[in-house]
């Protein structure tokens, strides 16, 4: 049954992110459509399907009545239902304590000693998971995993899901996800987000294999110039803590860009700790480090569940430590 499950993820990711040049979400924000009313980002949230919704944010029929299917729920993935959590709210362990039971065992996914225990100077503690926002791509959201739905396992919450496959960070796919947010709700404290890959592999892929050119260089920069405006504006609107996840290096076919995510890295980084807003950085590549094949799912791009639960890991380990509202 999961292999049979995988399979269909693996084929309907490659719509997604990786070798096939767009998918859901590969259009520009100039691009979106969808119905009367609900044209056009942020106001995507009142559509009133899965595939009105997804069709607004991306403009790409056939991928969104895929994506749709696959989550067999109604919503578009990420914005507001949670397909594959099927009640495993009581996993997350004691609030305070830092661990991390249920996730499969993982290497370095199960707590940081000495954050558990009592609330910390300043940490902002568990509340209801209506005041957390999680958006990006298909990393955070691949129809029936991802990082969020490996994140509430691990909190035993129901964060605010609004990651949608295939998006971008240079044609404010990613941002207008936390706008269409909080234009439906304004309790913002948290954003758990990543986001810049698709710009990456849905544009000049080419010249971002084993090296950096010069137009691969622009993208990865445009993208940075997006992020510190997006970090503004978060600050601007109250949120208090941001928590960004990179990519960890690709196996196989894709090996060949991951000088481009060394080169992005530290530029993104860089942009989220000196941001305005309280942003916790989280670098996946040591934990992935020897794993990258044994933990994707085959398309040398997205990770499997086991992935997906060490990165979701490495998230809230980050969240607990520097006390963010979770």
């Amino acid at each position: 049954m999961l292999k049979n499950i995988m399979r269909r993820v693996a084929l309907v990711a490659t719509f997604a992110m990786g070798t096939v040049g767009t998918g859901c979400g590969g259009s520009s924000g100039d691009e979106l459509t969808g119905t009367p009313g609900c044209t056009t980002a942020p106001d995507c949230a009142s559509c009133g399907s899965c595939v009105e919704r997804c069709l607004c944010q991306t403009g790409q029929q056939v991928e969104c009545e895929m994506s749709c299917m696959m989550s067999g729920t109604g919503g578009v993935p990420g914005t507001g239902g949670n397909p594959a959590t099927g009640g495993a709210t009581a996993t997350g362990g004691t609030p305070g304590t830092g661990g991390v039971p249920g996730t499969g065992g993982m290497p370095g996914t199960g707590g940081m000693p000495g954050t558990g225990g009592g609330m910390m100077t300043g940490d902002l503690g568990m509340g209801d998971g209506q005041d957390v926002v999680v958006i990006g791509d298909s990393y955070m959201s691949l129809f029936v995993i991802g990082v969020q739905v490996s994140l509430d396992n691990i909190s035993g919450q129901s964060y605010r899901k609004h990651a949608v496959p295939g998006t971008r960070m240079g044609d404010q796919a990613i941002p207008n996800q936390y706008r269409g947010a909080r234009a439906q709700n304004p309790n913002i404290t948290t954003v758990v987000m990543d986001g810049g890959g698709n710009d990456v592999l849905q544009g000049p892929t080419q010249d971002c294999i084993n090296g950096i050119g010069a137009t691969c260089r622009q993208v990865i920069d445009d993208v940075i110039a997006v992020a510190n405006d997006f970090f503004v504006e978060m600050a601007n609107d109250g949120v208090q803590d941001v928590v960004y996840f990179f990519y960890p290096h690709l196996p196989g076919s894709n090996a060949g860009l991951n000088p481009a995510l060394d080169y992005a890295l530290p530029l993104v980084r860089d942009a989220c700790e000196n941001a305005p807003v309280d942003c916790h950085f989280v670098d996946t590549i040591p934990a992935f480090t020897g794993h990258e094949q044994e933990w994707n799912i085959g398309d040398n791009v997205h990770p499997n569940p086991t992935g997906m639960d060490v990165i979701a890991g490495l998230v809230w380990d980050s969240m607990v430590a520097n006390g963010v509202r979770r």
